[in-house]
């Protein structure tokens, strides 16, 4: 390995603006440039590390992988050049790494090549130092903040797989020693199911998210999770040449298909336990419309329990996502669109305006709890 040197900075920098904790490696042959960039970036309160070639920097990424975010490369370099450095890179599995090229003022075609090739962004030589700190702050925060994203989302797979095995276990998580619960059990066992019980548990992963976005206490979410899961029971006390038919329904077999709020309320209804009560009036609600326009009562607005009005979101989206006998599957970009778009069938103002924009906001969410479970369900 050739000369390899580290600088760290002491946060000096007076633009108040975000210095990153992850290094900068700054790659270039020319020791004049590579020492006055590190020695400002120091100054600036960056830790640098430095190379004069593309091995030293491929070596050093080879260690310092974790804690490097940002590589600076000259791209005129003896030997390989800074692309043939940015493309070693993108082979490794360093999604988050931001990569910065320094070029002569003569060459940007080959900087508008490096860009194509994956990287961030590009300085011209000689080094203006102002921009240079612009622009290598800035590479710092995205870094900081992807992988900040990053360690979010690998939480949140973490907790739809708690989540999901928590509501396929929902008889057990409700005491099976409760009388009322076991009444329950026995009401609902004279019948049979329809849904996959992934669907179900999804829903209730759905509405705890919504819960969450409402700012909900933990009770209240863990109870709207354990009861939503129950909230098609109903279609249990369908007979299946209606509820498995895959052409058109007739509106004589839409209106049995109805009946199904009116069944759920009434298997859920047994129970005086609060989160039996959640369920039996999300089971009888979670088709009325906010317009007005829903089943079974024509309820409108803040009439329908907000419990019901959750979980008509949280079914339209999975439904759509699913795949039954009478239709395909959608993507969630399609999905997206219809709830808050609208279709012939869909329309914005079914919903409450409400949870359609927290919808909005966490939709991502609700595609990654559906895309675990199809994980977890294609692993079995």
């Amino acid at each position: 390995m050739k000369f390899v040197s580290t600088r760290t900075g002491t946060s000096t920098q007076s633009s108040g603006g975000h210095i990153s904790s992850a290094k900068v490696l700054v790659v270039d042959d020319e020791s004049i440039v590579r020492s006055s960039v590190v020695g400002y970036l120091s100054l600036k309160g960056f830790s640098c590390l430095e190379a004069v070639n593309v091995d030293d920097a491929l070596a050093i990424l080879a260690t310092e992988e974790e804690s490097i975010g940002v590589v600076l490369s000259d791209l005129k370099m003896p030997g390989r050049s800074g692309i043939d450095l940015l493309a070693e890179v993108r082979k490794r599995d360093l999604p988050d790494l931001e990569f910065l090229v320094m070029t002569g003022h003569g060459d940007t075609a080959s900087a508008i090549a490096a860009l194509r090739h994956g990287a961030s962004d590009f300085l011209l030589k000689p080094v203006d130092f102002t921009h240079l700190f612009n622009v290598v702050q800035q590479a710092g925060e995205r870094y900081d903040r992807h992988r900040s994203q990053r360690a979010v989302q690998k939480e949140l797979m973490g907790q739809v797989r708690r989540k999901t095995t928590e509501a396929q276990t929902l008889a057990g998580l409700l005491d099976a020693a409760d009388e009322d619960s076991a009444r329950h059990l026995a009401v609902a066992a004279e019948f049979r199911d329809t849904e996959t019980g992934a669907h179900n548990a999804r829903i209730g992963i759905y509405a705890g998210i919504l819960a969450e976005a409402l700012g909900w206490s933990e009770e209240q979410r863990r109870q709207i999770e354990l009861a939503a899961p129950l909230h098609d029971v109903g279609k249990i006390g369908i007979p299946d040449r209606i509820l498995m038919k895959s052409g058109r329904l007739s509106d004589e077999e839409f209106d049995t298909i109805k009946g199904h709020c009116a069944i759920g309320h009434r298997i859920l209804s047994v129970s005086h336990q609060p989160t039996m009560k959640c369920a039996a009036e999300i089971a009888l609600c979670h088709h009325e419309r906010w317009n007005g326009g829903g089943y079974p009562n024509n309820l409108k607005g803040e009439a329908i329990p907000i419990n019901a009005r959750i979980v008509a979101i949280c079914d339209v989206y999975d439904a759509l996502r699913s795949q039954r006998p009478y239709k395909s599957a959608l993507s969630h970009e399609e999905v997206v669109r219809i709830i808050l778009e609208g279709d012939d069938r869909t329309r914005p103002d079914h919903y409450d305006p409400q949870l359609l924009e927290l919808f909005r906001q966490n939709a991502h969410r609700f595609d990654d709890v559906f895309n675990q479970s199809q994980e977890d369900e294609g692993s079995r």
